[in-house]
């Protein structure tokens, strides 16, 4: 696993927390990654506190993300 991904609380919320340097070369990993906390349906909260560089391809499947959780009614916050 690339991000780390938790469920936090009473509200059953998934917490992805974000690592220092997300590259083109952890992609598909990252990717992965997101689908998997997408999947429990739970909400989502993303902690990108500690991310010093990221790429533009990681921005777009965050972006991909926030687009498909809004599809599917499923809260997402930052």
């Amino acid at each position: 696993m690339f991000v780390q991904i938790e469920n936090q609380g009473p509200s059953k919320e998934t917490k992805i927390t974000l690592p220092e340097e997300i590259r083109i070369a952890s992609a598909e990993q990252f990717k992965e990654d997101l689908i998997t906390a997408m999947e429990n349906e739970n909400p989502i909260s993303i902690d990108g506190s500690k991310v010093t560089r990221i790429d533009t391809t990681a921005i777009q499947l965050l972006s991909a993300l926030s687009h498909e959780c809004n599809e599917l009614g499923q809260p997402i916050k930052w």
